[in-house]
């Protein structure tokens, strides 16, 4: 089974963090690792995660000093082991699809394809759609796309081959 590290950002996000976890952990080709990084929560993050991780050793912690998403974002990365990289943030889910076609896809593409995403929905609280979708028309060889525009939409949809990504 082809290895997927998953890397969930999160500052003060404990009442969205359980369905975030529970998105991937229902995912058809199951990661092999969930690491979430609490980027100076002052809420009960570190026990929810704690919890979570008391169910299932995938999921581990990583504290650090509040630096921002981005930096949360790339101490998961580095710390990971995976050939493949998803990030997830804390307030969003997943269908349960998503990494078994993004890594179908993936494999179809060969070794050189580095990165593939999928749209999204916004949806509330809740669960119920908002109404917005992706309306990107981007696909196939997107490198000259990406560095005109983010037709991606957010941090949550990519899958990143492991080796293409450098985060010192």
């Amino acid at each position: 089974m082809t290895s997927i590290s998953v890397v969930i950002p999160t500052r003060g996000r404990h009442h969205f963090l359980r369905q975030a976890v529970q998105s991937v952990l229902a995912q058809g080709h199951a990661p092999h690792e969930i690491i979430v990084v609490d980027d100076g929560s002052t809420d009960d993050t570190a026990a929810v995660v704690a919890g979570i991780a008391g169910r299932d050793a995938r999921v581990r912690l990583i504290r650090q000093c509040n630096a921002g998403v981005g930096a949360a974002r790339n101490t998961g990365i580095r710390s990971a082991k995976g050939i493949f990289l998803a990030p997830l943030d804390a307030d969003d889910v997943w269908e349960s699809e998503k990494l078994e076609l993004q890594l179908r896809r993936m494999s179809e593409r060969g070794e050189r394809t580095a990165l593939v995403y999928c749209w999204h929905r916004w949806i509330d609280e809740d669960g119920l759609a908002l109404g917005y979708q992706s309306n990107s028309t981007v696909q196939g060889d997107a490198r000259t796309a990406i560095l005109l525009r983010n037709f991606i939409g957010n941090a949550s949809v990519p899958l990143f081959r492991a080796s293409a990504v450098n985060c010192v």
